[in-house]
């Protein structure tokens, strides 16, 4: 795969992380967005049934399940006849384990390190944006936060009826800004230290963190 891309898109709950994903993708003809929550959701076999609980119960899946998961995704995507441009990771890695594994992996396969991209916002936005966040039940998207206003009924993607997460309430989002502390940042620590992490002010409209996005990766001639 010539002058492939493989970005990590790493940020707390509410960050935007997956909307971002989407405007640049727009940037690339060929490209595969890697969901780890819809790896675990649409996973079969040993371990899968139990997963999906750990996710339905607001828990942990492990690592070791992830890493499995994820590397059976790019092994599929390294063997593929088509020829992608960029990979987007959107949910992994959740921890230091997670990161180094990850650069072995894609090293391996494709003889690259990925791009970490810190979507960077303030506990008190998080709580904020999820406190209020509507998503949609169909497709799992959530709704601009300066769509909001607008009290909109339907996903504007795919139509589908929107609804509040059961989780985004106080205490399970300050659950997850501790699980960010504890378990992300040393992924994050281990990125700077290398001199490899992007870290984008994710404060503002999408379109504005989308603008400082692009110029970051336009600056570090990634574009």
């Amino acid at each position: 795969m010539p002058n492939l891309k493989v970005f990590m898109f790493i940020g707390k709950s509410g960050s935007g992380k997956g909307t971002q994903i989407e405007f640049l993708e727009s940037k690339f003809k060929s490209y595969f967005h890697i969901t780890t929550s819809s790896l675990i959701t649409n996973s079969s076999g040993p371990f899968s049934k139990e997963a999906k609980k750990i996710v339905e119960d607001g828990g942990l899946v492990p690592s070791w399940f992830v890493i499995y998961l994820l590397t059976n995704e790019l092994l599929k995507l390294s063997q593929s006849k088509k020829k992608f441009q960029a990979i987007f990771f959107e949910g992994s890695p959740r921890s230091l384990v997670e990161a180094q594994l990850l650069d072995q992996i894609i090293w391996s396969l494709f003889n690259i390190k990925p791009i970490p991209i810190l979507i960077d916002v303030t506990d008190k936005e998080v709580k904020n944006r999820l406190l209020i966040r509507l998503v949609c039940k169909k497709c799992n998207k959530p709704v601009p936060p300066e769509l909001l206003g607008a009290n909109p009924k339907k996903c504007s993607y795919c139509g589908g009826p929107l609804e509040k997460r059961k989780d985004d309430n106080l205490s399970a989002i300050n659950n997850r800004l501790k699980f960010f502390k504890d378990e992300v940042v040393p992924a994050l620590v281990y990125y700077q230290m290398q001199k490899r992490l992007i870290i984008i002010n994710g404060q503002g409209s999408v379109k504005e963190v989308f603008q400082r996005l692009l110029k970051s990766l336009k600056t570090k001639k990634i574009l």
